[in-house]
């Protein structure tokens, strides 16, 4: 709680109230040369008057500076510790720590301000002495609810595979070559990368056909020759059903649409654009079907734990056996790690007597990380309590 007194100035052996807490608008300056004026000639009834009107003219200012200046502080507060939260637990992985997941499911900022004054005078006296004292009481109380996600939210969120529509949704907006390696392990028969918990075995690095496939899917989006596709479908519009669309250029396959077709398994249409549905599963049910398959939120973090830059002291306790400094196969991510509290870090965090960052210039590993949450926040179970409430009653 903060609590300020307002300081006091003397006109002429007369004692005023001067506001210096909060900007003065130029009507308050009006009325404040008004009191003054009318404190010289002794006017009592006319300087309460305008006394009143000063109050009433700072008191509607307080009520929108506090919603315009707490929901910003908020909101960044809140989105660095989720940040925060997020690394902390993807290095955590890599150690095989036990990772908390917290969420804020509600915020309420409670802010008051009140004001006292008291004007005194002795009218025997001519012209008559003007006392005008005031004080004004600031006080913030936040109170912040947190809630581990635990039972069938957690299973929900953390450990079902992420569908294929959201991936292809994702590839709309975020390049092919950063989010397949993180979000797929296989299309088409196409491995990539594993997983899992392997204690004490080496990354497998033989990913090529799958880098090559991501790339020629980003190569062909970016020339319009490929499109995603996602439309609904059944009763109710309840089923969603997504696809690529493969053009032909002036009637003919370019090499790299001929290339894709090839490592897929697939051909092209007679004449026209091909499209190919696209479903979740290790075969396609269809020879014009792509099948994918995906990995859970709790994978996606675990592959990227791979990715952190493990300090020579802690290598023994660490799973994954790989050349320090080095990024994943996929080149989309690197956590470094560093003794000392790095500068311009993008995000930081202390663990294991080290601290693992992203470095602020490294664009690559932080669109990954934010991609990272991104997935979080789409897998979150429908029957959650949502994003964070943030209340301010201003009395």
């Amino acid at each position: 709680m903060v609590r300020t007194r307002i300081g006091d100035r003397r006109w002429r052996g007369h004692t005023i109230a001067a506001h210096t807490a909060w900007p003065v608008a130029p009507i308050e300056f009006v009325l404040f040369g008004m009191l003054r004026r009318m404190t010289r000639r002794g006017s009592l009834g006319r300087a309460v008057a305008v006394a009143s009107l000063l109050a009433t003219a700072c008191a509607p200012q307080f009520g929108p500076a506090a919603v315009q200046n707490g929901r910003v502080a908020y909101g960044e507060a809140l989105a660095a510790s989720a940040d925060e939260q997020q690394l902390l637990n993807i290095v955590k992985m890599r150690f095989l720590d036990h990772a908390t997941f917290l969420r804020v499911s509600s915020v309420t900022a409670s802010l008051q301000f009140q004001t006292q004054g008291q004007i005194s005078s002795n009218v025997t006296q001519t012209p008559f002495p003007l006392n005008l004292q005031g004080t004004a009481t600031w006080e913030e109380s936040p109170t912040i609810t947190y809630q581990e996600l635990t039972g069938s939210d957690y299973a929900q969120q953390m450990h079902s595979p992420i569908p294929a529509e959201t991936c292809i949704a994702l590839l709309q907006t975020w390049p092919a070559t950063v989010l397949l390696p993180l979000v797929v392990r296989e299309v088409n028969g196409i491995e990539n990368v594993f997983d899992s918990i392997r204690l004490g075995d080496p990354l497998p690095v033989d990913q090529h056909g799958f880098l090559e496939v991501a790339a020629l899917m980003e190569e062909l989006y970016d020339r319009r020759e490929l499109e995603w596709e996602i439309r609904a479908s059944g009763d109710a519009g309840k089923k969603v059903e997504a696809a690529m669309l493969l053009h032909t250029v002036q009637g003919k396959e370019t090499a790299e649409s001929a290339r894709l077709l090839e490592v897929l398994g697939l051909e092209a249409a007679k004449s026209g654009p091909t499209r190919f549905k696209i479903e979740y599963g290790l075969e396609a049910s269809a020879p014009d079907s792509i099948s994918i398959s995906t990995r859970s939120v709790q994978g996606v973090l675990l592959f990227m734990a791979l990715a952190t830059d493990v300090p020579t002291d802690l290598a023994s306790a660490a799973l994954g056996v790989r050349p320090r400094g080095e990024r994943l196969p996929t080149e989309s991510l690197l956590i470094r790690s560093s003794d000392d509290k790095p500068r311009g870090s993008a995000i930081a965090i202390p663990h294991r007597g080290h601290w693992f960052y992203i470095p602020d210039e490294d664009l690559r590993s932080k669109a990954t990380f934010r991609l990272s949450r991104i997935l979080m926040k789409m897998q979150s179970a429908e029957n959650t309590s949502g994003a964070p409430i943030l209340t301010i009653p201003v009395n």
